[in-house]
């Protein structure tokens, strides 16, 4: 039976795609090797374009961040030390005894007996009769002083700076004397307020309130 032009058509048509497909076979069995080459340079070109490029960019930015920082802390703490240097060279140029005047201005921490050694030669040496001299911390002793001084103890000062109270009772005084009395008192080196006076004509002696100051260690 003679095949109609359509079945010879179909037959043609299978035999070219069995031919097609034979050949795409044999090329991949050819090639199959370099195509598995192919397709694993491409994940790892991917891989590094989206996935490793981006965290090394980050971590290159992270670390020069991190140096720019440790810069600047650098700079920052040179100068300081420079600074330092700079102020520990003028200290040490600085005539000492302007240093002893400015630490009898404001001393260091006070020794009571030392205090009260000092205000006892200011005044004998001067003529004047000491009676008693009683010291003590000035925010303890406040609330017992005039009103004047009440206000003076409202006084804030830094941190650094303490203070001390003293009371002080001088006989054989008259006015005069009292007056001369307190301009001894303001001209001394140590920095002095007189906080409330008490004098009594009569008696020819007088109560004064003081308050000195000094550096805290």
């Amino acid at each position: 039976m003679t095949p109609t032009a359509g079945e010879k058509r179909r037959i043609k048509e299978e035999q070219r795609k069995k031919k097609f497909d034979k050949q795409i076979n044999i090329l991949l069995i050819n090639y199959f090797k370099y195509v598995i080459l192919f397709f694993f340079l491409l994940n790892i070109i991917i891989g590094y374009v989206f996935v490793v490029e981006p965290k090394y960019q980050r971590t290159k930015d992270n670390i020069k961040t991190n140096y720019i920082k440790q810069q600047q802390l650098y700079s920052e703490q040179k100068q300081n030390l420079d600074n330092l240097k700079k102020l520990i060279y003028i200290y040490e140029s600085i005539n000492p005894e302007i240093i002893n005047k400015v630490e009898s201005v404001l001393p260091k921490q006070y020794i009571k007996e030392q205090l009260f050694s000092d205000i006892d030669f200011l005044l004998t040496k001067n003529g004047y009769l000491v009676s008693s001299v009683e010291i003590g911390g000035g925010e303890k002793s406040a609330n017992t002083y005039s009103r004047f001084q009440q206000e003076e103890s409202k006084k804030t000062f830094s941190g650094d700076i303490g203070s001390m109270t003293i009371s002080l009772n001088v006989g054989g005084v008259d006015y005069f004397g009292l007056k001369s009395l307190l301009e001894i008192l303001e001209s001394s080196l140590k920095i002095m307020d007189v906080n409330s006076i008490n004098f009594n004509p009569s008696s020819r002696s007088a109560i004064l309130k003081i308050t000195t100051y000094y550096l805290k260690d």
